[in-house]
């Protein structure tokens, strides 16, 4: 069989004594899949794993998915994997859940919620002149000094003691902004942040117990393993947040062209176009969660074989991580065919699963 049917993309390569095989997925649906004779993704993976166990090798499939809520996906590749692979019982194979609710949470509440909470109600409801001229004030507060504020916020996620700088971020945010929606909402996100933020969320860290994220937590862990592997992380995700910036920026630039308050009305359709972009650009940084965690978490990992089933923007980022920052050789590629509005759910197996 040549094609599975789920994935947007396949890929191979091979880092050291571990092969890593990374699938991409479009989330939501189960919708236009391959047209012919195909293995969909869950027969794929069932027999590569048999296929593994039988020579004695140990292999780790690592999941978009958090082991409990598959709310958000449930209508597609990724819940249909989680939900096959959650019980699965063959002694060479273990799942490693990487959802950012896994990646994130050791309190009820999180920094992501502040924008998916800003781009719903975006999406769901008109915005007025206040409410982007509030958006903007916020942005302008992040990029300010060089976006000293946005490394603060961003750094947050991946650095061991970067709950502080939540801290820090927040009493700024409160003397300096003044209020005013949607800045009352993310400084009453981050109050909550501090609030739930329990016992449980303590890791020992230069002799003192200090609040910590899991993504940092595991990129700390990598670095008791090997100092090279986890400062390259960082410099991945620092460049990563270099970029963040730079569109923000550019975004910024183009909203003060505009009198907000004086010329929304005539000008709409292509302030309400710039601030779905911010939103969608500020969501992202829940990416950096998701992308550190399971990068850490599968260069720690003993195991031979690495299966990856993430959504398309991750698993891009994990290729080029790989390839330009390991140096790690592409054995194979697929990606599937996208028009405007969606992707085909059919690739080609990576050679190593046939």
């Amino acid at each position: 069989m040549e094609f599975v049917s789920g994935p947007v993309s396949s890929y191979a390569t091979k880092y050291k004594n571990k092969d890593i095989i990374i699938f991409g997925d479009s989330h939501f649906e189960k919708t236009r899949n391959c047209p012919g004779k195909s293995l969909d993704i869950t027969e794929l993976l069932e027999t590569f794993f048999k296929k593994n166990a039988e020579m004695k090798i140990n292999s780790n499939l690592f999941i978009e998915s958090d082991n409990r809520h598959n709310d958000e996906i449930e209508h597609g590749w990724l819940a249909v994997v989680a939900n096959k692979f959650r019980n699965y019982k063959n002694e060479f194979f273990r799942i490693t859940f990487v959802d950012v609710r896994v990646a994130v949470i050791y309190g009820e509440l999180h920094f992501i919620e502040i924008f998916t909470s800003l781009a719903r109600e975006f999406i769901n409801d008109e915005p007025d002149s206040s409410y982007v001229a509030n958006l903007y004030k916020f942005l302008t507060f992040l990029l300010k000094e060089d976006g000293n504020n946005l490394d603060l916020y961003v750094e947050g996620i991946y650095s061991p003691e970067g709950f502080k700088n939540f801290k820090i971020l927040r009493k700024k945010i409160e003397s300096e902004l003044k209020g005013g929606y949607p800045i009352d909402l993310i400084s009453e996100t981050l109050k909550d942040m501090e609030r739930y933020a329990g016992t449980t969320s303590r890791k020992r860290y230069n002799n003192q117990n200090i609040v910590m994220y899991k993504s940092a937590w595991q990129i700390q862990k990598l670095r008791n393993q090997t100092e090279e592997l986890a400062n390259k992380l960082q410099e991945f995700l620092k460049a990563k947040q270099k970029l963040l910036k730079e569109n923000l920026l550019r975004l910024h630039n183009q909203l003060e062209l505009i009198d907000i308050i004086q010329n929304y009305e005539n000008n709409e359709l292509i302030i309400n176009t710039i601030v779905r972009e911010i939103i969608e650009i500020l969501t992202y940084i829940g990416a950096f969660v998701l992308d550190g965690y399971t990068l850490a978490k599968l260069l720690q990992s003993k195991d031979q074989r690495a299966v990856v089933f993430a959504g398309e923007t991750h698993a891009d980022r994990f290729r080029s991580f790989f390839e330009n920052y390991l140096k790690s050789e592409r054995l194979f590629y697929s990606s599937a065919f996208r028009s405007y509005d969606d992707y085909d759910r059919c690739v080609k197996i990576p050679d190593i699963m046939k």
